[in-house]
């Protein structure tokens, strides 16, 4: 689910300009081509929750009404890494969607490519290496 290879930037392999590094943030290793299942997901965030959205799109200005503290979901995500691309299983939309138009899809860039959400998907594993290092 991680994207349509043929929508990204055509780079012809093993030119100079491929220089594309792939980390797995479930594992932290470069360009490893290993699977990385779900359970080692320590969580991520789950997206704005809908009386966010809400109190966004009816106009309430001040902050403190209108924000909510997203919610951590445990194994949210896998990871994998191909070509220099990350690839993940579509999450699902945990107990809600935008309506007509699911959760996971309402920033996807074109291809079903995902990398707006990489801080959603692994934050608690990215905070970990944080800590780590």
């Amino acid at each position: 689910f991680g994207g349509d290879p043929s929508l990204f930037l055509h780079v012809e392999p093993d030119s100079p300009q491929d220089r594309r590094i792939c980390t797995n943030p479930l594992s932290w290793k470069e360009n490893d081509s290993e699977y990385i299942s779900h359970e080692y997901n320590l969580g991520g965030l789950d997206l704005m929750h809908p009386r966010t959205m809400f109190w966004y799109l009816i106009g309430v200005s001040r902050a403190s009404t209108r924000v909510t503290q997203p919610t951590k979901t445990e194994s949210i995500s896998d990871a994998q890494c191909k070509d220099g691309n990350l690839f993940v299983t579509k999450p699902s939309d945990y107990g809600y969607g935008w309506w007509l138009h699911p959760a996971w899809t309402f920033a996807m860039f074109p291809g079903q490519n995902l990398h707006p959400y990489d801080y959603n998907l692994f934050f608690y594993n990215i905070r970990q290496n944080t800590v780590d290092r």
